[in-house]
């Protein structure tokens, strides 16, 4: 979840996600070092987005700000 500038990351689901993203640990963690080609790894299946896609491709900028 991320809100007010503040990340958390839960196990489970929220009762009301506006996005959901599925991905393999291996790819998380590339997507967190910023050294995922997202739309890539959307294209082949490493990375699946449920909901408002708008909103999943902000999370790239923000990885960004914190690297």
């Amino acid at each position: 979840m991320i809100k007010d500038g503040q990340v958390e990351v839960v196990k489970g689901t929220s009762h009301d996600p506006e996005v959901t993203l599925k991905l393999s640990e291996e790819n998380l963690s590339k997507l967190l070092k910023d050294d995922l080609n997202t739309a890539m790894a959307f294209l082949t299946g490493g990375l699946k987005v449920n909901g408002n896609i708008s909103l999943a491709l902000k999370l790239q900028e923000i990885v960004k700000c914190y690297n």
